[in-house]
């Protein structure tokens, strides 16, 4: 299993998210990366983690919206076809919970991105924790 988590870890590291930054937006997340990045942007739109839409903050700064959930799922779906295509894990690791590792380790990944403050919505209670993006409560109105 050391093998298969190592290479899991290798792949993931293929992607080079090392200069990405999360900033919280509402209920979602903005992950920043540098425009001239083309991988973080093909990687966002092909599995998953975006609709494909990128917003340049700058000529060398752009950032796309997602949840947590989409982010990971997305890593995992990269992680899980360069397996398939590529031969990455050993034969017969069907059922040894290959899925559930790659998914507990994009968690990581994404639990590591540095939290900054570019969309200024303010920092978050703990890192990555998702604002619920409701409105304030009002207080009734009374009539005079």
């Amino acid at each position: 299993m050391k093998n298969i988590i190592e290479t899991i870890k290798s792949t993931i590291a293929n992607l080079n998210l090392s200069d990405l930054v999360v900033s919280s937006y509402g209920c979602e997340y903005a992950i920043g990366f540098n425009s001239k990045h083309e991988t973080i942007e093909n990687f966002a739109f092909n599995y998953g983690a975006t609709n494909g839409t990128s917003h340049a903050m700058s000529d060398s700064f752009s950032y796309f919206l997602t949840s947590r959930e989409s982010f990971i799922e997305a890593i995992t779906n990269y992680v899980l076809t360069k397996a398939n295509c590529g031969g990455l894990f050993p034969k017969g690791n069907k059922g040894t919970g290959i899925k559930s590792t790659v998914e507990q380790i994009a968690a990581e990944v994404f639990d590591n991105i540095p939290q900054e403050n570019f969309m200024g919505q303010g920092y978050t209670p703990k890192p990555h924790a998702v604002l619920d993006g409701g409105a304030p409560d009002w207080l009734p109105e009374t009539e005079d």
